[in-house]
């Protein structure tokens, strides 16, 4: 019920608040969301999540009416089509995003009408940011929402914190001797070139004993919500930027392999690497503190 009552709230939106377009105003001639960034992730046909830059994009495609009495007014009506099934798509991509391997967004919304509210109005807030009208009468209009950070996804649900203090992370295994050398790490890269996860924004880091070091059990929920806990990386652009010690990892950042991937219906949620790789991330954060700091990247190719 809820779902129609946020349908039918979009559809008066659409029409009342959006302005009406002309036959000659100016309008981006390129609304293609289909990327080959590893770490964007393709919604169906129609949506994407950029999880490397933290936004979410919706394409809603709308028909003007056959009785539409002129081409300026069928333009019109056909905008607003496309704006209603662009706030619908919208809607379900949020509603699909995975916090961790147990929880989605919609899970959140269901379990507090505060949550359900700010999702609600953060979708109805969205504004396009391309268009296109088609040579058929058809139009184009591709939506946008931040992930993370102000006025985004995982801000509007922030506050739904579980009782309780983070956990405190694991120590290194018995016996393991940590380097001799006095270098401390500012964060950690996880190089997990070639893999395709299912994007979490709180995703675990287990060792292949089945250890988890890294996770949202082990830091603060609220902001791990608002910001994620690790930065997917794969435009060179950002990779350029784990050298020039610019990234999420910091100045000088201990890199390890990623093994595997495991967790979810296709085993590919969290990120599984060596038991001596989990020791030396775990003896550095005990020196540094990085882990705290939310100090990890994935590296995606």
């Amino acid at each position: 019920m809820r779902k129609y009552v946020l349908l039918s709230f979009l559809v008066a939106l659409a029409m009342l608040a959006v302005p009406m377009v002309s036959l000659a105003d100016s309008v981006t001639t390129n609304v293609n969301i289909t990327v080959n960034n590893p770490a964007v992730q393709q919604v169906g046909l129609v949506g994407t999540i950029n999880w490397e830059q933290g936004i979410i994009e919706a394409k809603g495609t709308g028909i003007p009416p056959l009785n539409a009495r002129t081409a300026q007014q069928a333009q019109a009506l056909a905008r607003r089509a496309a704006m209603v099934d662009a706030y619908r798509q919208l809607a379900e991509i949020v509603n699909g995003v995975k916090i961790d391997s147990e929880t989605t967004v919609k899970d959140m919304e269901i379990a507090s009408d505060e949550i359900r509210t700010k999702v609600s109005a953060l979708i109805q807030g969205a504004v396009p940011v391309r268009e296109m009208p088609h040579p058929d009468g058809s139009y184009e209009v591709v939506m946008q929402l931040r992930l993370f950070g102000q006025s985004s996804v995982m801000g509007a649900i922030a506050g739904a914190a579980p009782t309780g203090e983070p956990k405190p992370f694991p120590e290194p295994t018995p016996g393991f001797s940590p380097p001799s050398s006095a270098v401390v790490y500012t964060g950690v890269v996880i190089d997990a070139t070639g893999m395709t996860p299912a994007f979490l924004a709180a995703p675990r880091i287990h060792d292949t004993n089945g250890r988890a070091i890294y996770g949202n059990e082990f830091v603060d929920y609220d902001v791990a919500n608002g910001r994620g806990l690790v930065d997917y990386v794969a435009s060179p652009e950002e990779l350029a930027k784990i050298d020039m010690g610019q990234s999420r990892a910091g100045s000088n950042p201990l890199f390890v392999k990623c093994l595997g991937l495991r967790d979810g219906v296709e085993n590919n949620e969290n990120f599984v690497i060596s038991v001596e790789d989990a020791d030396k991330i775990l003896a550095a954060n005990a020196q540094s503190g990085f882990l705290k700091r939310w100090a990890v990247v994935v590296k995606l190719q």
